[in-house]
């Protein structure tokens, strides 16, 4: 379909977020498994950066993000502009909050460059494998701070160690 890595622009973006923890107001750290978790606003505050940089990688750099504003009524409320260059590998292979890492009413599931690799769901993919996964994005929709196991359980999902999620 493409020779894209969707893993290899998202982990650059994230890389970059990382390296402007302080200005993007975020926290990364290595787990015990030896995975890299950085937290973009759940424990910390987050910035409409750190937001955009979330965006843009969850789509594997096949999109962009910007905001704007927009008026409701009396109101002037944000908005979150995006737009994507490719949307059946932004959206549909990456993107997309399909993958369940978990079970029971608040299990994780899993989003971004990591199900491109995986195929772990119906939607991931869809035509589409990373041909460079020697690094993973995953965005987890959760509160907690991703346990090991759960690293460890994308690592295997992807073919890479758990120093490469």
């Amino acid at each position: 379909m493409t020779n894209i890595s969707l893993n290899r622009v998202g982990v650059a973006i994230i890389k970059d977020a990382i390296a402007r923890a302080e200005e993007f107001q975020i926290k990364s750290w290595t787990a015990a498994c030896g995975a890299t978790l950085v937290d973009m606003g759940n424990s910390c505050p987050g910035s409409w950066k750190a937001g955009q940089a979330f965006v843009e990688a969850g789509f594997g750099g096949q999109g962009k993000a910007s905001y704007g504003r927009m008026e409701i009524g009396p109101f002037t409320v944000p908005t979150i502009d995006v737009w994507v260059d490719n949307p059946v590998l932004a959206v549909v292979a990456s993107q997309a909050g399909c993958w369940e890492l978990g079970k029971g009413e608040f299990a994780e599931i899993g989003s971004g460059p990591a199900r491109a690799v995986a195929l772990a769901d119906r939607w991931s993919g869809h035509g589409y494998r990373d041909p460079d996964p020697s690094a993973v994005v995953v965005q987890l929709q959760t509160a907690r701070v991703p346990s090991d196991t759960l690293c460890q359980t994308v690592a295997t999902a992807c073919g890479v160690s758990p120093e490469q999620v």
